[in-house]
């Protein structure tokens, strides 16, 4: 028997709660998970989980384990994160715009469906050229 078509994912906004419960909105793991039995996290639309803001920049996990860690930055153009390292691998997607990421000495421009791995402790930062979604996979144990 096929399963029922579900919504997937959360469009709450950030620090959202339950009318009902006062509990977090999509907080993870579950922000996604077609049911709470189900081992699969689907999302169908990543730029749909964060709304870009004016003269800012957004960030939300939407999914962690013990061995990764997803989170969606949403950046106005010319939000940028500053020079910094990571303990762990990671996987920078580019969903919607276009950015400027300096990886160590060098800088790279990306548009969507660009996909970069940093290994652990490379310097990196990111420039939004204009509005724009990144997903970031942070990879423990790597």
């Amino acid at each position: 028997m096929a399963r029922p078509a579900v919504a997937l994912g959360s469009n709450a906004p950030i620090g959202a709660t339950s009318a009902c419960s006062g509990a977090p909105v999509g907080d993870p793991p579950y922000a996604g998970r077609m049911d709470e039995s189900s081992p699969a996290t689907v999302f169908r639309d990543i730029a749909a989980e964060v709304a870009i803001p004016q003269e800012g920049t957004l960030s939300r996990v939407l999914y962690k384990d013990d061995q990764v860690r997803l989170v969606v930055f949403a950046f106005d153009a010319g939000q940028e994160l500053t020079d910094h390292t990571a303990a762990m691998a990671a996987i920078v997607e580019v969903i919607s715009g276009r950015l400027r990421l300096g990886l160590g000495d060098e800088q790279v421009e990306l548009a969507p469906g660009a996909w970069v791995h940093m290994p652990p402790n490379l310097r990196h930062s990111v420039l939004a050229i204009e509005p724009s979604v990144m997903l970031l996979t942070m990879l423990r144990g790597t």
